[in-house]
């Protein structure tokens, strides 16, 4: 048998769900109200009710996933504490400054917040770029309860913010299960217009 303890828990709870998440998808459920809406419903979709639909499904998710590239190129996914987006659906992020994701973004900005609803087995993929924050002023502004001396005994010298600015948003929401031909989730960019 394997030694989970080597794995780090981050890493073993993203497979956990992952895994649940497969699982339960292969369990058919007359009940699911997350059953494929016909196509017509499907395009009648604005993105503004999808982005509704979706700040929805992230409020129902405590601990997203944070996704960022190392130095050779391979995604690196941990598990975080973000913040509630904003209107603008900028998320920010609260970590020591010597973790391996700071290096990561200082190298390779582009990440990915994924915030899995097992429940109801809807997603919701924030993709953007991230930047770093260590202004006194924003930090203790931004810095919540949860933040806490416990984990930031030196704040704010041991507290640095990360700014995720999304560029597009996609999600698999109750009202869009994917499209039937390839199971694309619905797609807002945020660039356009």
């Amino acid at each position: 048998m394997a030694n989970l303890s080597v794995i780090p828990r981050s890493i073993r709870l993203i497979t956990l769900v992952c895994c649940l998440g497969s699982a339960q998808a292969n369990d058919p459920n007359p009940r699911d109200a997350n059953a494929n809406p016909d196509s017509a419903s499907a395009q009648r979709l604005t993105d503004a009710q999808a982005l509704s639909e979706m700040r929805a499904v992230v409020e129902q998710v405590e601990y997203p996933a944070l996704i960022s590239i190392d130095e050779t190129g391979q995604p690196r996914a941990r598990t975080v504490d973000a913040f509630t987006p904003d209107d603008n659906w900028v998320v920010w992020v609260a970590t020591k400054p010597n973790t391996r994701k700071v290096a990561q973004i200082r190298e390779r900005p582009a990440v990915t917040l994924y915030y899995f609803d097992v429940a109801n087995r809807n997603y919701v993929t924030v993709m953007g770029t991230a930047e770093l924050v260590d202004d006194d002023q924003v930090k203790s502004r931004m810095r919540r309860d949860s933040d806490h001396t416990g984990l930031y005994p030196d704040f704010p010298h041991d507290y640095l913010l990360i700014k995720i600015t999304p560029s597009v948003i996609e999600g698999l929401i109750p009202s869009y299960r994917g499209d039937p031909s390839n199971w694309a989730p619905f797609r807002v960019d945020l660039t356009d217009g």
